[in-house]
């Protein structure tokens, strides 16, 4: 579904096919607020959907996330690159914990991290969800009277019957938010093994710092 078609959408569910309540402006806008919302509720619910993965190279004990493809809303996990396949879990630190800058040259990285909403910006690029760019009528549909709301809330009338099918569909899309589900037991007795001595904090919205 592309924003044309999602704009038609609002207005069938606002009655306002001949275009009087809502400029298209203003439903656009109202598209980008409903897909941020929807995009924050996927991540809050915990759709593993959302999450995509980046090498990325700390030079001299620091690395730029801001570098990373989408933007980051939320860091999942930091590891170590150890050889050629192996890794080491890098745990978060707190500034209180009194640990110096780590000031080796280039340490390399993989960062598992929530990218940003992906905003559309024309008429034709499909609305799409998570890493594999996801096609998703259930979060579409859910877009699409978050948006309606929104309208309605402009035009200072409220619709029951919509507000009804936007608290249905918020529940079977939030259903449906795991391609496919899946759980990760935690390693037992190989601690020492599987974690870097390496700790990380995050100094600015972006930057991340390695200490130890």
């Amino acid at each position: 579904m592309n924003r044309a078609e999602a704009r038609g959408r609002v207005r069938l569910r606002i009655d306002d096919e001949d275009g009087v309540l809502a400029t298209d402006a203003q439903i656009n806008d109202a598209l980008d607020l409903a897909q941020e919302e929807v995009w924050h509720m996927v991540v809050e619910a915990g759709g593993n959907l959302a999450s995509r993965e980046a090498a990325l190279t700390a030079t001299n004990g620091t690395a730029d996330l801001s570098s990373l493809s989408g933007g980051v809303l939320r860091l999942i996990n930091i590891s170590e690159k150890n050889g050629v396949n192996g890794r080491l879990a890098i745990l978060p630190a707190r500034a209180s914990d009194g640990m110096t800058n780590y000031p080796t040259s280039t340490v390399d990285l993989y960062v598992t991290y929530i990218p940003q909403a992906t905003a559309v910006t024309d008429d034709v690029t499909d609305y799409v969800w998570g890493d594999a760019n996801t096609p998703s009528k259930a979060l579409n549909e859910l877009m699409v009277l978050k948006a309606a709301q929104s309208v309605k809330i402009t035009e200072n009338e409220v619709n029951g019957a919509l507000e009804r099918r936007a608290a249905d569909m918020e529940r079977i899309a939030l259903g449906q938010i795991n391609i496919p589900s899946v759980y990760a037991m935690p390693l037992i007795g190989r601690s020492s093994r599987t974690k870097s001595r390496l700790r990380y904090l995050i100094t600015s919205p972006y930057t991340l710092q390695l200490v130890w």
